[in-house]
């Protein structure tokens, strides 16, 4: 992060600016291209006063009381940096000069112009160009320690016992928050003296011992460590969870691969076996590990035993079929057992549906649900996105950086939760730039001439919209990716649209089922082409992932038909289990 500061302000900051300085915050003010700041002051109320230049006659750029002339513009800022009023004077647009102040706490306040639409410049909420401003400070302080899972529940992190990485620390009063890197410690800085609580999130089966730490800090510049958290077993659960990750785009003829990361995230030792089921229109080319067994419609891992928060992963290269059209839907799936007596079926098997494409950018990010109703609000499901990247260059990549930019107007930063990865990362928030920071470091990702199936890497995670979204709203979400260090790519931009529920068309999960109608408020057909074998059966979940409605099936009729009468408005999740195979759907309750 240091490096990153340096780097961003090296232009005008470097003499001032030392290794330990963070920003404090931060505020983009409505600007256009033709716009210069060249003055800024602090007030006796602890204000900001920021003067420039304007020649535009854009709305928003502080000269609409002109006539078409060059204005001067002045701005009116609180202590935060939030807009209290703004004026226009007559002037010159000759002058452009950068500025900066130092503040009487010791830190600086900075403003400029910024052109780019790079994640990470701080302009992301204008349509054009915009200016800036950052307070940076070196004064706060540091509260340090560690999560681990304490299986044996003395208080200690034994041989064997799990680290808790990735997960969110956040302090109390503040609601400033870190993340726990890999190997379990964390860092969360707070800006003045005085007395402070922090608490990690909770996670399922396990208890924080203790349940927050308070740290206290008489001046500046402090650091209160061996604040740690032992995650306790709150009883015995066992709960194996896996999730399959497309590493690319699928094409018509080409090979495509997947990533599948399994987990123990219960409180017991097991054995796990995870099952491979290949969508019909593609073929199993190999796996790293190599599979215990092969057929035709599965591929079998046998593992020994995962301990509680052990994890491994699976990297499984498929032919796409000659000859499949491009749009067709790609629907492989895995699960992992022992299903008996685990505690949450609903992780046990995944899937993320992708299309055939033609040629294609490999570094993307996509979201799960491209559409949510309006009648799920204000209790809005998670959103998973996913983040791709591939080194295509001409040698090993040693680190990647992603920035990913999150629209808190829109998307709840509270409920951010890490989901998995290709390769070990670390997440850092950078509220300066409302970015989430990924950080592969030493990753060594080859170059995809050397190694094509390694090449590939992603993150993904969850986080739910803000509850007050209604029709007609839509949240956008891109990144920037960084190998080594060469100049960012950017990916593509994932949409979600808000809709009334009568805008949505009938959907259709696979090419093998088929719901209808779609929205209904009463009876649910489900269609498939696909023969049940004895045993099979039709499970209906809300988005919340509850199970409200289950079917044994038999082999005798590709139709069935639930009662869904007394289900609330909302969207609702259909999978229909052959035992080899499973096909997944979804449909509306009006």
């Amino acid at each position: 992060m240091k490096k990153y500061l340096l780097t961003l302000f090296a232009c005008f900051l470097l003499p001032l600016i030392s290794f330990s300085q963070v920003i404090e915050w931060q505020n983009t003010i409505g600007g256009s291209y033709s716009e210069t700041l060249f003055s800024i002051s602090q007030t006796t109320d602890k204000g900001y006063i920021l003067g420039g230049c304007s020649i535009s006659n854009i709305s928003g750029d502080k000269t609409e009381n002109n006539n078409g002339g060059t204005d001067y513009w002045i701005v009116k800022t609180d202590s935060l940096g939030h807009i209290q009023w703004q004026n226009t004077v007559g002037g010159n647009q000759n002058d452009k000069i950068y500025s900066m102040a130092q503040t009487s706490d010791g830190g600086y306040v900075v403003g400029g112009p910024s052109t780019s639409f790079l994640s990470g410049d701080k302009t992301e909420d204008s349509p054009g160009p915009d200016y800036w401003i950052v307070k940076i400070t070196d004064n706060y302080n540091s509260i340090e320690g560690k999560l681990f899972i304490d299986v044996n529940s003395n208080g200690t992190q034994d041989i064997g016992e799990f680290p808790a990485f990735n997960k969110k620390i956040v302090e109390n009063n503040t609601s400033r928050f870190g993340f726990s890197e890999q190997n379990g410690n964390y860092n969360v800085s707070v800006l003045n003296p005085g007395t402070f609580t922090v608490a990690p999130n909770l996670f399922n089966y396990y208890n924080a011992v203790p349940a927050t730490h308070s740290a206290s800090f008489t001046g500046i510049q402090q650091t209160d460590s061996l604040n740690d958290f032992a995650f306790q077993p709150a009883g015995v659960f066992n709960d194996l969870c896996v999730k399959i990750t497309p590493l690319g785009q699928f094409r018509s003829g080409f090979n495509a691969s997947y990533m599948v990361n399994y987990s123990n995230v219960g409180t017991t030792t097991l054995n796990p076996t995870v099952i491979f089921f290949p969508d019909n229109d593609v073929s199993f080319v190999s796996a790293t590990p190599v599979a215990s067994s092969v057929t035709l419609d599965s591929i079998v891992w046998n593992f020994g035993t995962l301990a509680p928060f052990q994890s491994g992963q699976i990297l499984i290269t498929v032919n796409v079929n000659t000859g499949v059209p491009i749009g067709t839907l790609i629907n492989s799936g895995v699960r992992i057992e022992p299903l008996a007596g685990d505690a949450n079926l609903l992780c046990n098997q995944s899937y993320w549906e992708v299309y055939t494409i033609g040629s294609y950018d490999p570094n993307d990010i996509v979201v799960d649900e491209d559409t949510l109703l309006s009648i799920q609000f204000p209790n809005p499901p998670f959103l998973e996105y996913l983040i791709r990247f591939q080194n295509t260059g001409n040698d090993t990549a040693f680190t990647v950086k992603i920035l990913n930019l999150i629209d808190t107007n829109k998307l709840d930063l509270s409920t951010f939760e890490f989901v998995t990865s290709s390769q070990p990362v670390d997440l850092s928030w950078l509220p300066w730039e409302r970015n989430m920071q990924f950080m592969f470091n030493n990753i060594l990702l080859p170059d995809s001439a050397t190694n094509e199936p390694q090449s590939h890497g992603f993150v993904r995670y969850r986080i739910q919209p803000k509850s007050n979204l209604v029709a007609g709203d839509f949240i956008t979400n891109n990144a920037a990716i960084y190998f080594d260090f060469n100049d960012p790519i950017l990916t593509n931009t994932a949409t979600t649209h808000i809709v009334l529920p009568t805008s949505i068309k009938e959907i259709i999960s696979s090419g093998n089922l088929h719901l209808y109608p779609n929205p209904t408020n009463s009876t649910l057909t489900i269609e498939t082409r696909m023969l049940i074998a004895s045993g099979g059966k039709l499970i209906v979940t809300d988005v919340a992932g509850r199970m409200l409605l289950t079917k044994s099936l038999n082999n005798n009729s590709t139709k069935h038909q639930i009662d869904i009468s007394s289900f609330s408005s909302g969207i609702y999740f259909v999978q229909l289990d052959g035992g080899k195979v499973i096909e997944r759907g979804r449909f509306v309750k009006e």
